[in-house]
């Protein structure tokens, strides 16, 4: 039986999502737990495919991940939600034993970037410059692959002090979004032009506005066609929102550090 899961995760707990020996990823840690529920035989690499192959430190909420398993979802389920830790099922299918997630109909990313300083309009002209079907070579780290690829939307969303820059399109190159997010922030910044960003894109060449940090991107959501019927899997949401309070804990130790410490600073 093959089974398809949709997953999130927090990225900055492991070394990216691809199996590495020795190091801890996505894959391995799904495969680990599959091993010793007696689900798979093998732990090694390629056991369990992976719809993207997220870099060190990116989150997702939307990831897909299949396997064929000798246990159904019902046995499956509970055991995943209890034991993986930093990495939450949130849905769940019985799919073709010729289904891959990699053949993917789209995919959606979400960058997190500060917001001050940074001039929206400016930020929104390069997005724009990024859709359609192009030669991404010079916002791309090249593997061999064919550098052309389709952005179908690119938009900038301003949300309490943040811009949200949401990008999809049908597959991408290594690094391809946070070299786009980079450019987008350096618009912003009026390090380049919006123009200076088309002339690189169509490869002549031009100042490099680098890559965005892995920290703040996340993979949103993965698509298929037809699409796939998710079966929700409520307890690992429940996980997940004890995560979020830990966090809203943080963010309010940090918000009381930073009046305390500038009280104390304006003294």
């Amino acid at each position: 039986m093959r089974l398809a899961l949709t997953i999130a995760y927090d990225g900055s707990a492991f070394y990216g999502s691809a199996y590495q020996p020795r190091l801890r990823t996505v894959e391995g840690d799904l495969a680990s737990c599959l091993v010793d529920m007696g689900a798979i035989e093998s732990a090694a690499g390629g056991v369990v495919h992976m719809a993207s192959r997220t870099d060190r430190g990116v989150s997702a909420a939307g990831n897909v991940c299949a396997f064929d398993a000798s246990l159904g979802p019902e046995s499956l389920l509970p055991g995943l939600v209890h034991t993986l830790e930093d990495i939450w099922v949130t849905g769940a299918a019985v799919v073709d034993d010729r289904f891959h997630p990699r053949h993917a109909a789209g995919k959606t990313y979400r960058y997190y970037l500060p917001g001050q300083g940074l001039e929206v309009d400016s930020m929104r002209q390069a997005a724009q410059i990024f859709v359609g079907r192009h030669d991404f070579s010079a916002f791309a780290k090249l593997d061999g692959r064919n550098p052309e690829r389709t952005v179908t939307d690119v938009g900038v969303e301003q949300r309490d002090g943040l811009l949200v820059i949401e990008i999809t399109g049908t597959s991408f190159l290594w690094n391809q979004v946070r070299r786009m997010v980079a450019a987008m922030a350096a618009a912003g910044r009026g390090d380049i032009t919006p123009e200076e960003v088309a002339q690189m894109l169509a490869g002549a060449g031009g100042r490099d506005p680098g890559i965005a940090s892995p920290e703040y991107l996340l993979l949103a959501r993965v698509s298929y066609q037809p699409a796939i019927a998710w079966r929700p899997v409520s307890g690992s949401i429940r996980f997940l929102e004890r995560r979020m309070a830990d966090m809203a804990a943080r963010h309010a130790l940090f918000g009381d550090m930073h009046t305390l410490a500038a009280g104390v600073a304006s003294k």
